[in-house]
């Protein structure tokens, strides 16, 4: 059963005092704090519970603010009865929410896909329905621009899948699945295939990137919301393509490679061939020391366009975790290093730019904490010093509803 947290009305004059003294971190509230044109609302995904990668503490999904000029983060609602909600996205509309259930078996399919409704006055979440990811560990999702279906990717199992919407927000069975083929590699991570992002690029295309097969599998969107394969792009040897983002303005593909620790652009002019690949550049100064030492894990784009960051996991004693900035140049989309900054603590998992691009927060995993950067006029996060507990924060989203 999906519940929420509260706290007796009694309670929040107090808890106002500890979040703006600075010594509470993330505690859930009875009623929620009233909505204000001075915060960014923003959505957290987070593991629920122990796993083989991740010790799971979280209760469930997050509901958060952020102040418009200082940073600060507060606590608004939290929705619990969710295993492993890790990975979510808000509908363009900002009604609904939808979000992973990231599980798995040895078995059997048991991966799970969730629509909820969200009331921006309340600031609250609550359950529409849940139905079959067709896969397990699901790990990726993202709605298509036009807001009428839900995609997927599954990791383990490597399928790729689609939900269209009904009128009400809620998912309706897949409309289609597909299986990812596997290329033989002999990098221990690529065992098989696993898909690790899929996203609609327009009204006509859809792309997913695949760690195990090295492959971005390229798709169109046709009659009734079925997938059909069109092309496949295989990326550097052994780079393990995790995620990819989308200039806004120009047909610049940018992929994160997980294992290489390489960002590569692509010319995305069409996705009914094989991109052809512009540059590749290690997501660290020194990219000698990239490999084995350094896992990527995500990857996005300033508002403006002019510029790209990365999150950097360092493996074994690695103390990489950081932040790395990137310069777009604005005649070929090629990428030029400007330098990477601490995030402030153990496996940053996720991070996300505020509506207006001042703000980067940053969702630290293992540490159990989110940090708050400001974006100076050359592109770099500086720390604000603002810091927030919340277990095991795995994704962060933004409202789409508010600039």
């Amino acid at each position: 059963m999906l519940t929420r947290s509260h706290m007796k009305p009694t309670q929040i004059a107090y808890l106002l005092i500890l979040i703006m003294s600075g010594l509470l971190g993330c505690q859930p509230t009875e009623e929620p704090m009233e909505s204000s044109p001075d915060s960014h609302l923003f959505f957290v995904g987070t593991y629920t519970q122990k796993e083989g990668h991740v010790d799971g503490k979280a209760a469930g999904i997050y509901v958060c603010g952020m102040d418009k000029k200082t940073g600060t983060v507060s606590m608004l609602d939290t929705l619990s009865g969710i295993t492993n909600p890790s990975y979510l996205t808000p509908h363009p509309n900002g009604k609904f929410v939808y979000a992973v259930s990231e599980i798995a078996a040895a078995d059997a399919y048991v991966g799970e896909v969730v629509a909820l409704a969200f009331d921006p006055e309340t600031q609250q979440l609550s359950h529409l329905n849940a139905v079959s990811s067709h896969g397990n560990a699901p790990c990726h999702i993202s709605v298509a621009p036009d807001g009428s279906m839900v995609l997927v990717a599954n990791y383990v199992g490597g399928t790729v899948a689609g939900f269209p919407l009904k009128e009400d927000g809620s998912l309706a069975e897949a409309s289609s699945v597909h299986q990812h083929a596997y290329a033989q590699s002999s990098h221990p991570r690529q065992e098989a295939a696993h898909a690790h992002m899929i996203q609609a690029l327009d009204e006509q295309y859809v792309l997913a990137a695949d760690l195990g097969s090295n492959q971005l599998i390229h798709y169109s969107r046709e009659a009734g919301d079925s997938l059909a394969l069109q092309a496949m792009t295989t990326v550097q040897a052994e780079g393990g393509p995790r995620h990819f983002a989308c200039h806004p303005e120009k047909n610049w593909l940018y992929v994160l490679n997980e294992l290489s620790a390489t960002v590569e652009l692509y010319d995305a002019d069409s996705l009914q061939q094989s991109l052809p690949a512009v540059q590749r550049i290690s997501t660290i100064s020194d990219s000698s020391r990239a490999v084995p030492t350094i896992s990527c894990a995500a990857i996005h784009l300033h508002p403006n366009g002019r510029f790209l960051y990365v999150s950097n996991r360092g493996l074994g004693e690695s103390q990489e975790n950081s932040i790395a900035s990137f310069a777009i140049s604005p005649e070929d989309g090629q990428l030029s290093f400007l330098g990477s900054v601490s995030s402030g603590g153990s496996i940053p998992r996720d991070f996300a730019i505020s509506p207006d691009g001042k703000f980067l927060v940053v969702a630290n995993q293992n540490s159990d904490n989110l940090l708050t950067y400001s974006i100076n006029e050359a592109g770099l996060p500086v720390a604000t010093g603002q810091e927030f507990s919340l277990p095991t924060p795995v994704c962060l989203k933004f409202w789409p509803g508010q600039p």
